[in-house]
């Protein structure tokens, strides 16, 4: 059996021309961001700054990482609910559509 350290990167795609990754934390519960660009108006701001419509849904969490953490993502995590890697890996889809949206 493999151990797991910290996070883990499962899987990296493109979508909707962002850079998106799924991670695994060791608990096993999954994560899935969008590597934002220093260029996106939501580059370098926290979930308290991008509108409720934004956030993620179905019991799934928005999250950005701590100021000065490199590279900026917005993300989903599932951490009450397990979910299969294709459930995470829509939603980071439809996350990234939304971050497109944004930057248009």
């Amino acid at each position: 059996m493999q151990v797991l350290q910290s996070w883990q990167t499962m899987r990296k795609f493109e979508h909707a021309g962002f850079k998106c990754l799924i991670e695994r934390s060791e608990s096993g519960g999954l994560a899935g961001y969008v590597i934002l660009p220093n260029e996106h108006p939501y580059y370098g701001k926290g979930p308290w700054d991008i509108p409720e419509s934004s956030i993620a849904q179905d019991g799934l969490s928005f999250s950005t990482p701590f100021k000065g953490e490199h590279p900026w993502k917005v993300g989903i995590h599932t951490h009450e609910i397990y979910r299969s890697m294709d459930f995470v890996v829509n939603k980071t889809k439809e996350l990234a559509e939304l971050m497109q949206k944004v930057s248009v």
